[in-house]
């Protein structure tokens, strides 16, 4: 049986790890979909040929198609899975994305509960 998620297993949650999500797959497809979809079709992300070519050697990601996936492997975590009506966004610091993701790679959360701050 679940335990009630309350204010005191919150608080001897903090510094664990709360989710590790499924692995994900970042197809080709799903690129050039985020790159209709948001009009950033950079060559880096939707021309294999010259991809291919650069430094990089293939297509990447999009950082923010990454970032778009975080309600997904969110929802797979101990923490959001099936306890809210609804989530709003409130917002990320710190952001960075020290690694392309190339077409084909996968990609998994790992969640940890840094802290909470009851309101």
């Amino acid at each position: 049986m679940e335990k009630r998620l309350n204010v005191r297993r919150l608080k001897e949650m903090v510094g664990k790890e709360v989710g590790l999500s499924d692995w994900f797959v970042i197809s080709q497809d799903r690129i050039d979909a985020f790159a209709e979809c948001t009009e950033d079709r950079q060559w880096i992300h939707v021309d294999r040929e010259r991809a291919a070519r650069s430094p990089l050697g293939g297509t990447v990601a999009h950082g923010f198609l990454l970032l778009s996936l975080l309600p997904r492997f969110n929802f797979q975590n101990e923490i959001f899975a099936g306890r809210f009506r609804m989530a709003v966004n409130y917002g990320l610091n710190r952001v960075r994305f020290p690694q392309a993701v190339h077409a084909g790679e996968r990609v998994r959360n790992r969640a940890v509960l840094k802290g909470f701050e009851r309101r």
